[in-house]
């Protein structure tokens, strides 16, 4: 249940800062943490936080999060 309320809270700053953006896509930069916490255990709150975050949507739309790359998100 911890999990998912961080997930409610993850969502809620994505909507508040998303507004900047022109855009309905949001750039989301991961990899810092991986200095401080072991890479698989990284992944696996990722990947929690990706199943979760299906569930919700922000504005009525749907949220769709999955790894991609910067050059991607840029096309």
């Amino acid at each position: 249940k911890a999990f998912k309320n961080y997930t409610v809270d993850f969502i809620k700053v994505i909507n508040q800062t998303r507004s900047g953006f022109k855009h309905d896509n949001y750039l989301l930069l991961l990899g810092d943490d991986f200095t401080y916490v072991p890479t698989q255990q990284i992944y696996e709150k990722i990947e929690m936080m990706m199943n979760y975050t299906k569930y919700y949507t922000i504005n009525g739309e749907e949220i769709n999060m999955f790894y991609s790359t910067p050059s991607k998100y840029f096309e």
